[in-house]
């Protein structure tokens, strides 16, 4: 780009020119962010230091926009980053008409609470009066026109990153689908319960479909906001609000089940690629499992969406990008066989060489630049007779 950090994308996603991996560049990334995650001392607030940092807007594509938003929940205000692309209203209704009727809903009952699952209860409570809604060029955001909208819940192992330090995916994503991304900076453990991040989500969720009904609305997430997304899709089942038209699911951590040292890590790929390549030690992500979980059942929705019961083949098609060189590749896998098993329409894409979140590093991994390619397809229809 004219700011030298990314690379210019084409319509189809791949760099324009053509890319080759930057294999010095790819290796010194992984390895600083492996070395700054094993010195970093095992502490909710030194990890939170390092990781909730924004990424200057400065650093991102000249090609997209940051843009804020805050709503009143029932729990008190929340803030929502907006990631814009330019060319967003380039994209018509027509190019996701293939994933068929945005207003289906499911039949199965949600095993959470009526005031988060009721949607006549979220309007009762949920004022969403906006304090904060201006975008860069001055318009009120919700006067925007956007046609594709995707809830984006970040990543950081439920405990850790903010909206604004998880831009490195969120920008990309944005602009190689021309989607606008709303992201919400949900409540985390180990303060509050993921029940409750999962309840932010589903409150910013109903905000999207009252406040643009124009819009068709996706829902994604990476990481432990994979995992998020994952468990807000089976509460949705219960038919209260309509589902959304599908489903991104970026490196989940949708396991948390484990004793000791083992949480978090069922099903990982605990030798070979995966450990010698992935910048996550195994001993963060246990600690960090057994802080996200807290009190509760780790083999349950909403800690670990992994052993969602009943039939999920009501769900929107989902599809899930990975690293097969991430330690967490094993058990992502088991989640597709898993999910695929009780009747969920799942597209994977396993980036040959990734790591963890591998859009992260699409500037300088070619496999991890096709993902978005391959990502770009399925929004607008193309794996849908695949899943």
């Amino acid at each position: 780009s004219s700011r030298g950090e990314f690379p210019r994308f084409s319509e189809r996603g791949l760099p324009s020119g053509g890319m080759r991996t930057n294999e010095l560049l790819y290796g010194a990334l992984r390895g600083s962010l492996r070395l700054g995650a094993q010195v970093t001392p095992r502490n909710v607030g030194a990890l939170r230091f390092i990781t909730d940092s924004k990424v200057p807007a400065s650093f991102l594509d000249s090609e997209v926009d940051v843009e804020e938003e805050s709503i009143d929940t029932p729990s008190g205000p929340l803030k929502l980053e907006w990631i814009v692309p330019r060319n967003v209203l380039e994209v018509s209704n027509d190019s996701v008409s293939s994933f068929g009727d945005s207003t289906t809903t499911g039949s199965e009952e949600s095993p959470f609470t009526e005031e988060v699952r009721s949607p006549s209860s979220f309007s009762r409570r949920l004022c969403c009066s906006l304090s904060c809604c201006s975008g860069g060029d001055g318009t009120d955001i919700r006067s925007r026109p956007f046609q594709r909208i995707m809830l984006y819940m970040h990543g950081g192992a439920y405990v850790l990153c903010t909206p604004g330090s998880l831009r490195g995916c969120t920008s990309p994503i944005a602009r190689t689908t021309r989607t606008a991304i709303c992201v919400p900076e949900y409540r985390r453990p180990p303060e509050h319960s993921i029940k409750e991040a999962v309840a932010d989500g589903l409150a910013v969720y109903e905000h999207l479909l009252r406040t643009y009904p124009q819009a068709e609305l996706f829902l994604g997430g990476e990481s432990a906001g994979a995992g998020l997304a994952a468990s807000m899709l089976t509460m949705l089942r219960g038919g209260l609000l309509p589902f959304p038209r599908a489903a991104m699911l970026m490196s989940p951590w949708s396991d948390l089940s484990g004793i000791g040292a083992a949480a978090g890590l069922a099903h990982a790929s605990l030798t070979g690629e995966g450990a010698r390549k992935d910048y996550l030690p195994l001993d963060m992500v246990s600690f960090l499992a057994h802080k996200a979980r807290g009190d509760l059942p780790d083999n349950q929705v909403p800690a670990s969406p992994m052993y969602a019961e009943g039939s999920l083949a009501s769900l929107p098609p989902v599809f899930v990008l990975y690293g097969k060189a991430e330690v967490l590749s094993g058990q992502i896998e088991h989640f597709c066989d898993s999910w695929s098993a009780k009747g969920a329409r799942v597209k994977r894409h396993g980036v040959v060489g990734g790591v963890h979140a591998p859009v992260l590093f699409h500037f300088c991994h070619r496999p991890s630049a096709d993902g978005l390619a391959e990502l770009e397809r399925f929004f607008d229809g193309g794996f849908l007779g695949d899943v």
